[in-house]
């Protein structure tokens, strides 16, 4: 019995990060942006809202706004702890802003500040 190793499986970006955090999920090529329910929670989202989203992109940064504009992007449930929408545009924008192709990945991961700036926006920034 010395002998065996036992192996459980790890998930180190997984779920769990979608899970406790305010982030957004961002899957290339689809452009499919899935939200977490901590991020609707502190936007105040659900299904059938919508989001508005601005770019710096000399300061490399993001920023989301609930928005219930007809031209926002409209949010549609995906289960208890996600939100999704699909916009290959702004797929676009991410990629411009945060440089993505680079890192040769197809999936993203974006922090979400918790609070808003002085605007009323609420920062997106990427860990590489």
């Amino acid at each position: 019995m010395e002998d065996i190793i036992f192996v459980k499986r790890t998930n180190k970006t997984g779920n769990c990060r979608t899970y406790n955090n305010p982030v957004i999920k961002l899957e290339y090529p689809t452009g499919r942006f899935l939200i977490s329910q901590k991020l609707a929670d502190i936007l105040n989202v659900d299904n059938d809202n919508g989001l508005m989203f601005g770019f710096n992109q000399k300061a490399k940064t993001g920023f989301v706004i609930k928005d219930d504009e007809p031209d926002a992007f409209i949010l549609r449930r995906k289960d208890n702890h996600s939100l999704r929408f699909t916009s290959k545009d702004l797929q676009g924008f991410f990629i411009d802003t945060f440089e993505l192709l680079e890192s040769g990945k197809s999936t993203f991961y974006f922090n979400v500040s918790s609070s808003p700036n002085e605007r009323g926006l609420y920062s997106i920034t990427w860990d590489v």
